[in-house]
């Protein structure tokens, strides 16, 4: 369990679509969103050691937004903000 694991600081996860198949339009669309995320969720983590965090899809373990800084709940995209 990761609340069992607290070196953890967070988990990102993979969109999905329950509708990838049903039409040209929907796949293609999938395609045009899932191909960013095969380069910032598996690419540059295998070369530069760190993950750009997305905020869909993503939990933050709040002990790890501390660690870092904390965080401006008045900015306009937290996932920029939380990750750089």
């Amino acid at each position: 369990r990761g609340s069992d694991n607290t070196n953890i600081g967070l988990v990102q996860c993979p969109w999905g679509y329950y509708n990838r198949t049903q039409n040209v339009l929907t796949e293609v669309d999938a395609l045009n969103l899932d191909a960013p995320f095969v380069v910032e969720q598996e690419a540059r983590p295998r070369r530069f050691g760190f993950l750009g965090f997305n905020g869909t899809g993503g939990i933050w373990r709040k002990i790890a937004i501390d660690a870092g800084g904390g965080w401006a709940w008045d900015t306009v995209t937290e996932d920029l903000d939380l990750s750089y």
